[in-house]
């Protein structure tokens, strides 16, 4: 059995679902016929899936103990976490299954969750821009988060409608293969556009903020707190790499076999799963205080740090008095 993509004139197999392998078989094939590196790749893979999966989890506890973090970004933040958490655990379970059937099912929730990740990273970087751009406005209407419902609404309906249309996939082909072709169009059609719009919204937003920004800092003639700066650029650059690698996975996939495309797939969930959470939740000084918190138990010497990111966070005076603080 072929390891690599049929490249027919009409459609193009992707990385998602070209899944008809099982370990033994790809053992079996000339480019993988080495199975300690197959196995090093699989193990490598699941082993990374699970730390960040445990990162994201600590993550999202230290989130929900935070005081202070304004609501709309607590629940932007932790709602990403959600789905980054879920778009781990798949990719990572992936790379254990061997059935055929079950593979493109986990794959394509995978995707489901994925995709959604980045239209919340959208909503949340022109939540962000609102905020730096028109303050006053966005503590009149948006401090609230009730908008963040229409938000919810649309995912649910996104999820639902590109649910609908792989499960009817499954029950309208009798064979897998079948079903993977069937599946082929949707997968590429779904990321193009949500991976498009979603890059079109966060690129402009983050540039403009960095640019809010820098002049901030220029009228304040301060050559300190480089670090949204910084940031903001960061996650420019990731997303846009991240944009094109989806898209050179989707529309060249013929010159890849089937485990360099799973694993470049994992390497650009996995890049994201931490960016986003170094940015999104870490970025709040309490949340980083309630992480450390949760890691002192476990590593004692961290405890004398941890006491002094409590007088950062809270202000702590001699007097006893604290003033909360929940940004950078």
């Amino acid at each position: 059995m072929s390891n690599t993509a049929d490249c027919s004139p009409h459609v193009a197999r992707i990385e998602y679902n070209d899944t008809d392998i099982t370990t033994a078989a790809t053992v079996n094939t000339p480019t993988y016929s080495n199975t300690h590196t197959l196995i090093l790749i699989r193990v490598s893979l699941v082993t990374t899936s699970i730390v960040l999966m445990l990162f994201s989890v600590l993550a999202l506890i230290a989130l929900s103990r935070t005081k202070n973090i304004p609501k709309t970004a607590c629940i932007l933040s932790t709602s990403l976490l959600f789905f980054d958490c879920v778009t781990v655990l798949t990719y990572g379970v992936r790379n254990i299954v061997t059935d055929p059937v079950l593979l493109n099912i986990i794959t394509l929730v995978g995707i489901g969750w994925a995709t959604s990740s980045f239209i919340n990273v959208a909503v949340m970087a022109l939540d962000r821009l609102i905020l730096f751009q028109w303050p006053y406005f966005y503590v009149r209407r948006f401090t609230n988060g009730s908008y963040v419902t229409v938000y919810y609404i649309i995912i649910a309906v996104y999820l639902i409608i590109f649910s609908g249309h792989w499960v009817n996939c499954f029950i309208s082909m009798s064979d897998y293969r079948e079903t993977r072709q069937c599946m082929l169009p949707l997968i590429i059609g779904y990321m193009t556009v949500t991976q498009s719009v979603s890059v079109l919204v966060c690129i402009p937003c983050f540039l403009w903020i960095a640019v809010i920004i820098i002049k901030q800092r220029q009228k304040k003639r301060s050559r300190s707190e480089k670090n949204p700066t910084i940031v903001v650029f960061v996650c420019c650059i990731n997303y846009g790499l991240s944009t094109i690698g989806v898209f050179i996975l989707l529309y060249t996939i013929c010159q890849f076999t089937i485990i360099a495309r799973r694993t470049a797939t994992d390497i650009i969930h996995f890049v994201n799963v931490l960016v986003d959470t170094a940015v999104y939740v870490l970025w709040f000084k309490e949340c980083r205080y309630e992480l450390f918190k949760i890691i002192g138990c476990l590593i004692p010497p961290l405890r004398q740090r941890i006491e002094r990111m409590r007088n950062e966070v809270f202000d702590v005076t001699g007097s006893g008095g604290t003033t909360s603080t929940s940004v950078p």
